[in-house]
């Protein structure tokens, strides 16, 4: 399976990205970082991330392994990321009260996330 991944150059130019994977701590599933070569990454500790290219072409060589990949927002990049739940109707279309926080943000990089939540 050829997986794509799509994510703007301002975000895929910096290094600061990480693999992840779905894991179970205290009964409930989360998303735990890693680096290439299955060892457990930071959010924290810039070391710990790499380039794009990097996680990438790991993703892409143990798609049974990793769940994938996630940029790590830092005080050293410019950007924010805002996390809504439950946004998307059973049609893919916001919520009435998401609506307008989508449309305010429209010209700027969103994803549905693969929680399995809309």
């Amino acid at each position: 399976m050829t997986r794509i991944i799509s994510v703007p150059d301002d975000l895929s130019e910096r290094d600061q990205w990480v693999l992840w994977r779905s894991e179970e701590r205290n009964g409930r599933t989360t998303k735990v970082p890693y680096q290439a070569g299955r060892r457990r990454a930071s959010s924290t500790d810039p070391k710990t991330w790499a380039s794009f290219d990097a996680v990438a072409t790991e993703w892409r060589n143990s798609p049974a392994w990793y769940s994938g990949l996630g940029f790590v927002f830092s005080v050293i990049d410019p950007f924010c990321g805002i996390d809504l739940d439950d946004v998307l109707d059973l049609s893919g279309n916001p919520k009435q009260w998401a609506q307008g926080i989508v449309e305010r943000f429209s010209d700027s990089y969103m994803e549905v996330s693969p929680s399995g939540s809309r």
